[in-house]
């Protein structure tokens, strides 16, 4: 198993099991809140960004020549891992804060990096 989701029904309690679990699991397990009442829970260390990180290694590519784009908290670390990050207008505040622009389509986010390179 490479992770399962956890789902509250509300924010109030999806706040407090998250800190429970961390507090209780957090050095074996990443906690990510994937929407507003879910979470993702992965092994320590293992997330987007480390799977984005990998995939570059592999490929011989730097951080610098790479894009993502995502639009929920489970995102942001690859967002962060990236040269060039994008997150959708309808996505979550903290991703769109995180990224370096905010885009309505993928579309928007193609023809950026085209016309910037």
């Amino acid at each position: 198993m490479n992770r399962f989701v956890v789902s509250c029904e509300s924010t109030g309690l999806f706040r407090i099991v998250q800190d429970d679990l961390r507090q209780r699991f957090g050095t074996y397990f990443e906690f990510n809140q994937s929407a507003k009442d879910l979470m993702d829970v992965t092994p320590a260390g293992i997330d987007k960004g480390t799977a984005v990180k990998e995939v570059l290694k592999l490929l011989g590519y730097d951080r610098l020549e790479a894009a993502a784009i995502g639009d929920s908290y489970n995102d942001i670390a690859m967002l962060e891992a990236v040269g060039t990050s994008f997150a959708m207008a309808s996505g979550e505040e903290i991703t769109k804060r995180t990224a370096d622009h905010v885009v309505h389509d993928l579309a928007e986010a193609v023809a950026m990096i085209i016309k910037n390179t």
